[in-house]
């Protein structure tokens, strides 16, 4: 559910916004943004039909549930400049077009028609860009065969935040699909990271770093990022708010 408000300078102390990830116990999820001409983009949510209601007397009880109460806090004085608009997502879906072994010439697919992603994850426009790029490239080379190297080189695109967005969305229990030990080896360092990031700006930088796909998953697995997020875990408490900070205004 994504509503815009007024944004009040100091609304969340001057940051310019917060996300909150999705975990145990309730797995719903929250982002709060600045935009332009002073407001504020809210748009909440939940896994499997746990959806935010769109009624004015209900929707802050729901903000109120997530692990901080920092939205909850702004949304209850601000003014709203929309109504609440609801999107809902059912699965991420890839379509292998580089396995084929023959495609129509004169025709390509392209982006969402290739993989569409949870848009949770904020992954499918620069994925997109990805490949319009990719394209180019191809293009440069002429046009015989082109589809097949296409795809080739575009499948070398989604891998990565495939498996960031659909290993991540296999963190809940009640999400189908195979969970081999690798995935629950990453999933449980990647839910040690969050703990850790909440506290400490640089583990909280360089996840976003990769979510955004400015950089290789490897890079969170470094010794020094590691390091990190064990010292961060050390004195690990139950309930510690798994919110990332946006820079200040």
């Amino acid at each position: 559910m994504t509503r815009t408000y007024h944004r009040e300078p100091g609304d969340l102390g001057g940051r310019l916004g917060i996300i909150i990830a999705g975990s145990a116990p309730n797995w719903r999820n929250g982002v709060i943004i600045a935009q332009e001409n002073d407001t504020w983009t809210v748009s909440v949510g939940g896994f499997l039909g746990d959806d935010a209601p769109g009624e004015d007397e209900l929707f802050p009880a729901y903000l109120a549930s997530l692990p901080t109460r920092d939205i909850h806090d702004v949304v209850a004085k601000a003014t709203p400049k929309t109504d609440f608009i609801r999107y809902r997502y059912a699965p991420s879906l890839r379509r292998r077009y580089e396995r084929l072994a023959r495609f129509p010439a004169g025709y390509l697919v392209f982006g969402d028609a290739i993989c569409s992603f949870n848009p949770v994850y904020g992954q499918g426009m620069t994925v997109a860009a990805q490949e319009a790029l990719t394209l180019q490239a191809c293009l440069a080379r002429g046009t015989d065969d082109l589809a097949r190297r296409f795809f080739k080189a575009a499948a070398g695109i989604v891998d990565i935040p495939w498996d960031i967005a659909v290993g991540n969305d296999l963190r809940h229990p009640q999400v189908r699909g195979e969970r081999p030990l690798i995935l629950r080896f990453i999933n449980w360092y990647i839910g040690k990271l969050h703990l850790a990031a909440a506290r400490d700006g640089a583990l909280a930088v360089a996840f976003l770093q990769v979510a955004n796909l400015m950089r290789s998953p490897l890079a969170l697995l470094r010794p020094a990022i590691a390091w990190r997020v064990w010292r961060g875990c050390r004195n690990e408490r139950v309930g510690v708010p798994q919110a990332v900070h946006a820079g200040q205004s």
